[in-house]
């Protein structure tokens, strides 16, 4: 069989193009050269033939010029087209999964898939089939390859890739922006918690139901300002430090809470509004625990907090997503910083 000249291969392929661009365009179709016309015309082994001198992205034009083509290249089809004649490389620029070719060139390339095959995937289907869960720590899920032999990582906010740090600017602003405050509001809970213990202090003295528990509370408070700020200037990891602390205030003030119920019930008409004060102090630790564990617990049942930018999702679903999330980072953002740093190290 006859190969094809050079002009005839160049013609076909602006023929193919032409015609694709004419199905996408509201203005009338180009008039085709007689060659495609009569291409459907031909021996199906001829077609094929002709398709075999054409590059992916021909191929690809080619596909959307009518069914018969569409059904016929498919993935299977085209990665054994190239294999045969040894075109692998070819198809480093288009996406396996849907067969689109970005203009910057850049696609990620599978792990899963051996180095000679076809393992392309474009931004959009590697982050929904491969992206990293959260719970995925290890540093080899965080690296990947580009088609364009660059190397990257995946952004720990968002699961999408990225070329250099371990995030995006816009993800890393966001992620300064949420650790700042929560260290705003640790600090602000716990000076607040100092004040109004200083104040139930003095109020009560020679009670020491609740004047010791006041005592413990109004120095420790200073002991976990300081804890927080040596995680929050990364002078070192202290929260299993900081947590037991706080589980003990806790749990001290619970005489104290025990005197200031029995004084609001024995007096009714005109009750102590530092009793008010007392249990509203338990009742508000006793809510930030419960959140924390709320968090905690979305994250033992397998919830991802990257799923707010995971592509096709709903608007809806989407800001659902986003409180999760929110609600899931305020939890854990006390290691978060901790864990970026054993991720470049290579440990979980």
């Amino acid at each position: 069989m006859s190969t094809l000249s050079i002009d005839e291969s160049e013609l076909i392929r602006a023929s193919i193009s032409a015609c694709a661009s004419s199905q996408h365009s509201q203005t009338p179709a180009i008039p085709l050269p007689a060659v495609l016309v009569c291409l459907t015309t031909l021996p199906w082994e001829l077609q094929l033939e002709i398709a075999s001198h054409l590059d992916v992205r021909n191929i690809i034009l080619l596909r959307q010029t009518c069914h018969l083509y569409r059904d016929y290249f498919t993935v299977d089809a085209i990665d054994k087209l190239f294999t045969n004649q040894g075109r692998v490389d070819e198809l480093r620029f288009c996406c396996y999964k849907c067969l689109t070719i970005p203009a910057s060139r850049d696609l990620v390339l599978d792990k899963t898939r051996g180095p000679n095959q076809w393992r392309s995937l474009c931004f959009i289907c590697w982050r929904i089939d491969h992206s990293p869960s959260i719970h995925d720590a290890t540093r080899e899920a965080y690296d990947i390859q580009f088609s364009n032999n660059r190397h990257g990582h995946v952004c720990l906010w968002c699961g999408w890739p990225t070329f250099f740090n371990y995030y995006h600017v816009r993800c890393g602003d966001i992620f300064d922006a949420t650790d700042n405050f929560w260290w705003c509001m640790a600090s602000l809970r716990c000076t607040m918690l100092a004040v109004v213990s200083g104040t139930i202090w003095f109020h009560y003295t020679g009670n020491y139901q609740v004047v010791i528990p006041a005592m413990l509370n109004f120095f420790t408070s200073f002991v976990v300002v300081f804890l927080v700020s040596l995680y929050y200037f990364r002078w070192g990891c202290t929260t299993p430090l900081r947590v037991p602390i706080e589980v003990m205030m806790t749990l001290a003030w619970i005489p104290a809470v025990v005197y200031a119920a029995q004084d609001l019930a024995n007096n009714k008409e005109n009750p102590d509004q530092y009793s008010y004060l007392v249990c509203t102090v338990f009742v508000a630790r006793c809510f930030i625990y419960f959140l924390n564990l709320l968090c905690e617990a979305m994250l033992v049942l397998g919830y991802n907090p990257r799923d707010f930018a995971h592509p096709g999702i709903s608007e809806r679903r989407k800001l659902l997503y986003v409180f999760c999330s929110f609600m899931v980072y305020w939890g854990v953002a006390r290691y978060r910083r901790f864990r970026l740093k054993k991720i470049k190290r290579g440990t979980v």
